[in-house]
């Protein structure tokens, strides 16, 4: 995956989101293309896999993965089947498990939401870039298709980050 730029806040009505599915009953479910994440993070399992079921008029349909969870790491891998298979399109880095990003010295995940976003802006508007508002709320330089998140941990919020490719369509 690469890091280039881009955003939406769509939905296709079409697709029910949020559907669970294991990788036993997965149609098009894991493959050697959404084994990337795993392998960058030494072999972890997902501990949870999400997705839709496509409507096919009867009843459910073909099971399409959607994310999956690495909980050890941290990370959620976001997938998208532009072409009808799962390819990885998005990473979410949860600030409460804090494997740590930084943007050019800028730490991004498990502090204060407000401090980062600000940090962002800053940086964002020193560089002349363009910024986006994404759909969760959370600011990102336009060209760098990144934005800080806010992660609830416990009763307290933190910052994460969302790294994604240029086509890829944020649904928060």
């Amino acid at each position: 995956m690469t890091m280039p730029r881009g955003h939406a806040n769509t939905r296709r009505a079409s697709r029910a989101y949020g559907c669970t599915g294991s990788a036993a009953n997965m149609l098009n479910g894991p493959t050697e293309r959404t084994h990337q994440v795993a392998a960058a993070l030494d072999g972890e399992a997902p501990a949870a896999h999400r997705g839709w079921h496509q409507w096919s008029g009867h009843g459910a349909g073909q099971w399409y993965l959607r994310e999956e969870h690495f909980g050890e790491a941290g990370v959620t891998a976001h997938y998208w089947d532009s072409q009808g298979i799962p390819t990885l399109a998005a990473v979410t880095v949860h600030g409460r498990t804090r494997p740590q990003v930084d943007l050019d010295g800028i730490r991004l995940i498990g502090r204060t939401v407000s401090e980062v976003d600000a940090e962002v802006i800053q940086y964002i508007e020193d560089r002349d870039l363009g910024w986006l508002v994404y759909c969760d709320g959370g600011p990102g330089p336009e060209e760098l298709n990144m934005y800080v998140r806010a992660t609830r941990a416990g009763d307290t919020v933190v910052s994460g980050a969302r790294l994604f490719a240029p086509d890829w369509k944020d649904h928060g």
